[in-house]
């Protein structure tokens, strides 16, 4: 009989704790960042954006909330040196009441989001894979540790219910490649749209930005330099470019990058800016505003100890995102798969001369009309996913 009363209370709370509004039933939707990386606030921001109509709560750490300026009401805070297993038993009672969990891939964090998918395998838990040949299609190896965390992540992917990833190339390179039978969703790492009011400056100059952090290893730099100081030695003075991120001077590889971009600047003026430090974030705002142009300039093969990744088909970048939310025209390395929701407003170059070409004649190759179809089209395909996903749940 207790047993029996317990049971018909639970189920009378349940019922009474659904709330509906224009005749549907808001959900409550977990959202777990097992580490702390502000890296992915864009996506964080877009969770919280396309599930404002249902009742959100994220179970992430202070900093993370402190840098939200969206409105979440609802947040579970990972005390300071809190290990992961007291965190979990901590938070368990609360993510027991959520109709859908969302977890962050784990890098720092995979101990957490282990109890999560073995203690909770009763509800709709969807892991975000930011590297899918990771969690997929893992590199080989004898170490205890990655054997190890391969045991745990193959454990995880068990006990989840789907998928979510931030790249309708992603989506593809699953399904085609039959890497799992679960559903897997595309939902935007930022809400791209196309009522931006943008600052632009109209004094003929034209200005092409590499957003992030100056990295060697993962971009390519040297094409983009020699086409700047080619097109501006055949008198295209009209050009200037913004390594936009912190370039680390005590690294012997950026220091000589940043040499040629101080002689190049001797003889045509100052054409290439670049920090040394961390961008403050109203300069950081004002070059995104000003730039004509991003240039994805990523090396597409990625070696990671866990896995090699190939961006634009296993792993995505923020700059497609940053492209479509700021309006700007993207030109990327060929060797980039680009989702084909944004080839009316992309160009890409194999060489210096093809790169040139397009920064000489850059002014002939801007429609802004296409720009807004390729939001449209990029809108659509993830509202399909996200309607599925809340259906599902």
């Amino acid at each position: 009989m207790i047993l029996l009363k317990k049971i018909f209370l639970e189920n009378s709370t349940q019922k009474n704790n659904q709330i509906i509004m224009k005749g549907k039933k808001i959900k409550k939707i977990g959202v777990i960042t097992s580490e702390l990386n502000l890296n992915h606030l864009s996506y964080y921001h877009a969770l919280s954006h396309l599930f404002d109509r249902h009742e959100v709560t994220f179970y992430s750490y202070r900093a993370v909330k402190d840098s939200m300026n969206c409105k979440v009401n609802n947040w579970i805070l990972r005390r300071e040196k809190e290990s992961s297993i007291n965190y979990f038993f901590r938070i368990r009672k609360k993510l027991s009441e959520q109709d859908l969990i969302i977890a962050e891939e784990p890098f720092g964090g995979t101990i957490l989001i282990l109890f999560l998918s073995l203690f909770n395998l009763r509800k709709k838990t969807i892991l975000t894979i930011h590297n899918v040949n990771k969690w997929f299609l893992p590199k080989m190896s004898f170490s205890l540790k990655m054997i190890f965390y391969t045991l745990v992540r193959n454990k995880i992917k068990n006990n989840v219910s789907a998928y979510i990833v931030i790249s309708p190339n992603l989506k593809k390179y699953i399904l085609k490649s039959g890497l799992t039978q679960k559903p897997v969703y595309f939902l935007p790492f930022s809400i791209p749209t196309s009522d931006n009011k943008l600052f632009k400056e109209n004094d003929g100059v034209f200005r092409f930005c590499i957003p992030g952090s100056v990295d060697l290893k993962r971009r390519d730099y040297s094409t983009v330099i020699k086409a700047f100081s080619k097109a501006l030695s055949g008198g295209s003075l009209n050009l200037e470019l913004y390594l936009l991120g912190k370039a680390n001077s005590e690294k012997p590889e950026v220091v000589d990058l940043l040499n040629q971009c101080d002689s190049i600047n001797k003889i045509f003026k100052k054409k290439i800016f670049y920090w040394t430090n961390y961008v403050p974030e109203n300069e950081y705002e004002r070059v995104m505003q000003i730039a004509d142009s991003f240039i994805l300039n990523i090396n597409s093969f990625y070696q990671r100890s866990t896995s090699i990744e190939i961006y634009g088909i296993t792993k995505e970048t923020g700059i497609l995102y940053a492209a479509l939310n700021y309006q700007k025209r993207l030109i990327a390395t060929y060797t980039y798969t680009l989702p084909y929701e944004l080839m009316n407003n992309s160009q890409t170059y194999m060489d210096v001369n093809e790169l040139t070409e397009l920064l000489v004649t850059f002014e002939n190759l801007q429609h802004e009309d296409k720009l807004v179809n390729d939001i449209d089209s990029f809108n659509k395909v993830y509202k399909g996913d996200f309607n599925k996903l809340i259906s599902s749940c």
